[in-house]
C-alpha cells in the first residue's frame, strides 16, 4: 500500500484536474497497448481487454469532453501552472510506485 509521500498531493479541485489529466490520458495510451495484445494473442472479439479499452469507441468523444472541461477550469496561467505541476507530480509519483 502506497504512503501519503508516494501519492500525488491534490488539497484543491485544480491539482485534481492535474491527477485527471494523467489518468484519463492513460485510456489513450490504453488503445495502443489493446492493438498490440491483439497483434501477438488470440484474443477474440476484444475479450480480455476491458481493461485497456477503457471507453472503447467512445474514447475520443470522452477525452475530447474531458478536455473541454479541463480547459474551463483553468481559468487563468496560474490556474494552468497548478494543473501542470500537479499532472507532472501525478506522473513522477505512478513512476516511482511502479518501481516498486
Amino acid at each position: 500500500m502506497p504512503t501519503n509521500n508516494e501519492l500525488p498531493q491534490i488539497t484543491n479541485y485544480l491539482q485534481g484536474f492535474g491527477a485527471l489529466y494523467v489518468i484519463e490520458g492513460s485510456t489513450l495510451g490504453g488503445q495502443i497497448i489493446s492493438k498490440m495484445v491483439q497483434q501477438h494473442l488470440p484474443v477474440q472479439d476484444g475479450k480480455g481487454l476491458s481493461f485497456f479499452n477503457g471507453y472503447g469507441d467512445k474514447m475520443h468523444q470522452m477525452w475530447g469532453a474531458f478536455k473541454d472541461i479541463l480547459n474551463k477550469a483553468a481559468a487563468t496561467p496560474e490556474d494552468e501552472q497548478i494543473i501542470i505541476a500537479a499532472a507532472n507530480d501525478t506522473f513522477a509519483k505512478f513512476k516511482t510506485l511502479a518501481r516498486k
